[in-house]
């Protein structure tokens, strides 16, 4: 017998974006809660895919409403019918950056200049026909493009760098058409990331530059280092006194504890800090992994199980210093290409001794705060294995720094302390990859000062004809 007469249901599909959001565990939530049945639909959601566009979706009529991003404005310019029901992301509008002095008042004024829109954003690629940027001369440089150097080919070389060493143009696929294209310039500035602006050196070879554009000292490449990397939890079941209350919109959040032992001696050079943080957080896919590895259980029991450990664990991050060695750099693949036919990067990493103690010693650490505190140490890690002490792999912090360090000796260095390349004094590298050392602090910062100086520089050198 049904409590409620039989009603037919008006089938709905709904195609959600890629990648996958927290947001949509709302369209979950109501699926499972019969939220959809009630008001009379049987809803299907689609999950999200590389390859899956749900603007494309809705309107080729495979789904009836789907979830974009703000390449709906772009889909919306090339005449595709479709309607904005609701805005339910939170992201920050594009702005357009010009210097001060240019003569740029209004975005008519853009007209014939060359733009560079950041990845993901596609409101000025949509503003584009509709005449706001018209122009015989506009060039839009956006994530749709793969900017590369010179790659040697004897036909496009001498356009790109001049005999007298200096960088000419520099040579682009455009995605959209396949082709590659050139834009010409006084000065070149190369900002990646470390690895990247490396591969994009190592590839620009040309009789003037055999082994790399800015490559005569060999260093293009080598003295990579990524932040050293160890973590360890604790659990702590005084915190399942603390009474519940509403913890929507926390996450992410930690505590910092800078490098203490610079006073005293240590078995390894060089220092780390603690990144440690816990408790109730929003809830995500995959929180109780961990209780479910440490503990049996199924169904009921397992789940007033994680609901009794919910917030209960504190996790600590050991971040750390790397010294560069001659046994972990990046080089060009001998026979890998991408998918526009450029070779890619084939990287050598080994941690040292160093930052093998380093990792032992963060583990120690870890232990004595959780055991100080009450807590039981859960983490297991030892001298053996391909990761001794939990170290986690190189490149898995993504603070890569060091493929074409600065220096005052050009034979043992690539570019000098102003990002300016010794070899080519039109061409700036700007990223990680001018770093001589990686401390235990995040390199963002650092990076983005070094680039603040050396545009400064440019500009002034633009101005004294030095370039």
């Amino acid at each position: 017998l049904a409590s409620h007469p039989a009603v037919a249901l008006d089938p709905v599909s709904l195609q959600l974006k890629w990648k996958h959001q927290f947001q949509f565990a709302g369209y979950y939530a109501a699926l499972e809660q019969g939220f959809y049945r009630d008001a009379g639909l049987d809803v299907t959601i689609r999950e999200g895919g590389p390859d899956i566009d749900a603007a494309e979706a809705v309107a080729g009529g495979k789904a009836d409403f789907g979830v974009c991003s703000s390449s709906v404005l772009r889909e919306w310019v090339i005449g595709r019918h479709l309607v904005v029901l609701a805005v339910i992301f939170q992201q920050t509008p594009a702005i357009i950056l010009v210097p001060r002095r240019a003569d740029i008042r209004s975005v008519s004024d853009l007209r014939g200049r060359t733009l560079m829109d950041a990845p993901g954003s596609d409101e000025i690629a949509a503003m584009t026909p509709l005449d706001l940027f018209s122009g015989t001369d506009q060039q839009l440089v956006t994530e749709r493009i793969q900017a590369v150097f010179a790659r040697g080919q004897s036909d496009v070389e001498a356009e790109l760098v001049g005999k007298d060493g200096k960088v000419k143009a520099v040579s682009y696929v455009d995605k959209t058409t396949r082709s590659e294209k050139q834009i010409h310039a006084r000065a070149f500035v190369v900002g990646a990331s470390a690895c990247e602006s490396a591969r994009l050196l190592l590839n620009s070879k040309s009789s003037v530059f055999p082994d790399g554009l800015a490559n005569s000292s060999g260093y293009v490449g080598k003295c990579l280092m990524d932040s050293v990397g160890s973590d360890g939890y604790g659990y702590f079941p005084q915190m399942q006194q603390i009474p519940p209350h509403n913890h929507d919109g926390v996450g992410t959040l930690h505590m910092y504890v800078p490098w203490w032992k610079y006073d005293r001696k240590n078995d390894f050079p060089r220092g780390y800090h603690i990144e440690l943080g816990g408790g109730r957080g929003m809830p995500h896919v995959g929180m109780f992994d961990g209780v479910c590895n440490e503990y049996e259980g199924y169904g009921a029991g397992l789940k007033k199980l994680c609901r009794s450990m919910y917030g209960t664990f504190i996790g600590l991050s050991g971040r750390g210093e790397m010294l560069p060695n001659d046994d972990t750099y990046c080089e060009i693949d001998p026979t890998t290409v991408d998918e526009w036919g450029i070779p890619v990067l084939r990287f050598h990493f080994r941690w040292g001794e160093a930052e093998i103690k380093q990792a032992k010693d963060m583990q120690e650490t870890f232990r004595a705060i959780v055991e100080a505190a009450g807590g039981e140490y859960l983490s297991r890690s030892g001298p053996d294995g391909k990761y001794p002490y939990g170290i986690r792999e190189g490149g898995r912090i993504i603070h890569e720094v060091g493929v074409a360090r600065m220096g005052g000796n050009p034979k043992a260095s690539v570019l000098n302390g102003f990002c300016q390349a010794h070899d080519v004094k039109n061409l700036f590298v700007t990223d990680g990859a001018c770093l001589v050392t990686n401390p235990d602090k995040n390199p963002t910062l650092t990076i983005m000062a070094l680039t603040w100086r050396a545009s400064e520089y440019l500009l002034d050198q633009a101005k004294k004809g030095g370039l």
